[in-house]
């Protein structure tokens, strides 16, 4: 029993593992590969796939057998209503992020002040284009959070403060600028 979670898009770059997931899917049961021999194994795990509508789209339009194996699906939101549960998640998200760089980075910096707090939970809202609404991608903020974590170690700070969070959201809206300045001169010299 069980779930088997995957990201499909790594599913599908694998040699043969989309091939062999499907085999399992079909039948019930997975191969266990020994010194000798194959052997079947029953199975009883749920295999859920994490990826866009757009590649399962894709993908049962060239295997019919991936839309009888895989019926149900599961859309997320990108946005979150503020509430008092959806700011405590967010401060936690933020907490644990922290103390998870920190020890990925063999950096000092395990705590978040209110202010820096404050400071990443308006950049939710802000990316959500809302005050009413925080966005849920977190791989966007844990990036930030990634950012202001280094900025804190680099003053010698065990706790990440606003203004290392606004040092880090200024360093991001400075290479976004680059980008956007070497992009618009490409097209430029294009025209030209």
């Amino acid at each position: 029993g069980g779930f088997l979670v995957l990201d499909f898009m790594d599913v599908l770059r694998a040699p043969g593992l989309y091939q062999a997931l499907m085999a399992a899917a079909r039948s019930g049961e997975a191969s266990m590969y020994g010194l000798e021999e194959e052997h079947a194994v029953s199975s009883k795990v749920k295999i859920v796939l994490i990826g866009s509508p757009v590649l399962r789209m894709l993908v049962e339009s060239q295997d019919q057998d991936f839309a009888l194996n895989f019926q149900a699906s599961a859309d997320f939101d990108s946005i979150l209503r503020v509430s008092e549960e959806s700011v405590a998640g967010y401060v936690q998200f933020f907490k644990n992020a922290v103390l998870s760089l920190a020890a990925e980075l063999k950096q000092d910096a395990t705590d978040l002040t209110r202010d820096a707090m404050s400071a990443l939970v308006e950049h939710g809202a802000r990316l959500a284009d809302s005050h009413q609404k925080l966005t849920a991608q977190f791989g966007a903020l844990y990036g930030v959070v990634r950012e202001a974590t280094y900025w804190a170690h680099e003053a010698g700070r065990r706790e990440v403060r606003r203004e290392d969070v606004d040092a880090a959201l200024l360093a991001k809206q400075d290479r976004e600028q680059v980008h956007r300045r070497e992009y618009t001169g490409e097209i430029v010299n294009i025209a030209t």
